[in-house]
């Protein structure tokens, strides 16, 4: 039997269809990302899924959710470590609004591997929480021979597809994770 890692980003919420800094802030899924839950639902139904990850945000756990409609003896794990990246004072900020007052600021926070942005973390600093859930991961996987579905952050998702595709850190920036798709890896 084949062990594989459902790999997904939480759907649309309200702060991604405004073009806001969410990172940590909590909002609900948006009436897109309702339908994109289904739809995503709907693509992983025939999967088989023992475990689910998740971190503790409504986004993610409402995209799990609709999932799980599919997969209801599927245990389910809060971890604080896929969160989205923290972006500190620019959470809750437009991202035009940044663009516009200083567009090299937002360019040097915006997908910046090493600076953070005031009181949030680089995406340096998100790998190396991410890392120790990734290594745990595999780990899990391989020895309880399960398949487990994953919905991450954006930045935290990257992290994960650099190390299991193999990714340079210039690859790993320019990922755009889709919010109504999964990545499927055999492990």
């Amino acid at each position: 039997m084949s062990n594989f890692i459902y790999l997904f980003r939480h759907a649309e919420s309200e702060d991604n269809r405004q073009h806001i800094f969410c990172g940590w802030r909590d909002p609900e899924l948006s009436e897109k990302g309702r339908l994109d839950a289904q739809e995503l639902a709907e693509l992983l139904k025939d999967k088989d899924i023992t475990l689910s990850y998740t971190p503790p945000l409504t986004r993610n756990q409402e995209t799990v959710r609709e999932i799980l409609k599919y997969h209801p003896e599927s245990k389910v794990v809060i971890d604080e470590r896929l969160k989205e990246r923290r972006y500190g004072d620019l959470q809750g900020r437009r991202h035009l609004d940044l663009m516009k007052e200083n567009l090299i600021l937002y360019l040097s926070y915006h997908r910046s591997y090493d600076v953070p942005p005031p009181g949030g973390e680089s995406i340096r600093m998100v790998e190396e929480r991410v890392k120790p859930f990734y290594d745990e991961l595999i780990q899990k996987v391989r020895k309880q021979k399960i398949s487990v579905a994953v919905c991450a952050g954006n930045n935290a998702m990257r992290v994960i597809r650099k190390y299991l595709e193999g990714l340079t850190v210039e690859e790993m920036l320019k990922i755009e994770n889709p919010y109504d798709n999964y990545f499927e890896y055999e492990i």
